[in-house]
C-alpha cells in the first residue's frame, strides 16, 4: 500500500539555522561565481570554430542567468510566502 503524496511544508526563510553571516557568504559566494561564469563561459562559446560572436555569447548568457535567477527567486518566495507548490508554470 503506498502512501498518499502529501506537500512538503512551506520553506521557512528564517529558521533555527539561518543566520545573517551565512547569507551574507552564500551572496558573496553567488556573486563571485556568477561573475566567473559571465566572462568564461561567453569564451568557450566563442571560441574559434563556432561562428559565435563573444558580445553576442556575453549578452545571451547574462540575459539567461538574470531570466533564470528571477524565476528560482520568484518560485522561492512564492512558496515560502503560500505554500503553494507551484507558483508558475516552470516550477
Amino acid at each position: 500500500m503506498q502512501r498518499p503524496l502529501t506537500e512538503p511544508p512551506a520553506i521557512q526563510p528564517r529558521s533555527n539555522w539561518a543566520t545573517l553571516s551565512g547569507d551574507v557568504i552564500g551572496g558573496v559566494t553567488t556573486f563571485f561565481t556568477m561573475s566567473y561564469i559571465v566572462v568564461v563561459n561567453p569564451g568557450i562559446l566563442a571560441s574559434p570554430g563556432t561562428g559565435m560572436p563573444f558580445s553576442g555569447a556575453l549578452t545571451a548568457t547574462v540575459l539567461l542567468a538574470c531570466s533564470m535567477s528571477f524565476l528560482m527567486g520568484d518560485c522561492v518566495s512564492a512558496r515560502s510566502t503560500t505554500g503553494r507548490r507551484f507558483c508558475s508554470p516552470v516550477c
